[in-house]
């Protein structure tokens, strides 16, 4: 298993290299924030097999919003034993062992992933045994933009900017939090010509699948004192608007 994931390392190395040369001819320019808040733990871990398949994603929330301002969400779904993606008449989305190929027929202002629900996570960059990696997800990949899909069709429309956001933090069982596994990503078109995008891209990245799938993650509980904190704030909000209340007037009687 060592074997297959210093493999994985070194694919990942290639593919890096090779993304960062397609974007220096790429006029877009991407920023990448994270939310470090960790929402998530696992059950166990990363899966054994290390490797990621589109029907892997079953289950998935994609959000796409319009330059118009109108929003689709989609959910991710499998189409036959092997193949899964999303398909719409404005959008498409399909997913290959280097990432995300993207397809906008209409303007796109942003696209939303969360993963949460199949058990899928981001592994947003850093290297195994490097201060940051989340124990078990090895070395990551952060998102990276190539204005050539799958078939090589050259995409003229990347001028700007784009802003990438990673958030919904992962902890792995037994170990302290990373800064490099997440459910969600945010992608946002807005600062490209035009206010969005639209035409063929390549979302670059690096996904694990967690042991168990969507077995093998939950939600974070809040800590006590903030449940506290909650309450007591409601309670208060509660006793405003009871406060507001005029009385009622009840009539006399002759």
């Amino acid at each position: 298993m060592s074997t297959f994931r210093a493999s994985k390392a070194f694919f990942k190395a290639v593919v890096f290299s090779a993304l960062a040369l397609g974007s220096a001819a790429n006029a877009a320019t991407l920023d990448i924030s994270h939310k470090l808040e960790v929402e998530y733990e696992t059950v166990d871990g990363v899966r054994s097999n290390t490797a990621t398949y589109s029907t892997d994603f079953h289950g998935s929330l994609v959000t796409a919003t319009y330059v118009d301002g109108t929003t689709e969400s989609m959910i991710w779904t499998q189409t036959s034993q092997w193949t899964a993606g999303i398909n719409s008449d404005d959008i498409g989305l399909r997913y290959r062992w280097w990432g995300f190929d993207l397809t906008a027929h209409r303007g796109l202002a942003s696209l939303s992933f969360d993963l949460a629900a199949s058990g899928v996570i981001f592994d947003a960059g850093y290297h195994e045994g490097e201060v940051g990696n989340t124990p078990t997800t090895s070395s990551g990949i952060p998102v990276h933009l190539n204005a050539f899909n799958s078939w090589n069709t050259a995409d003229s429309s990347l001028i700007g900017s784009v802003h990438a956001t990673y958030s919904g933090l992962v902890q792995m069982v037994g170990h302290a939090p990373g800064m490099d596994a997440f459910t969600r990503l945010l992608i946002d078109f807005t600062g490209l010509e035009g206010g969005g995008f639209l035409g063929a891209v390549t979302l670059a990245l690096d996904l694990d699948v967690l042991e168990g799938g969507s077995e093998g993650i939950s939600n974070v509980p809040l800590p006590p004192a903030l449940l506290l904190l909650l309450a007591a704030v409601g309670a208060l909000g509660l006793l405003q608007v009871l406060q507001k209340r005029e009385p009622e007037l009840v009539p006399a009687r002759a």
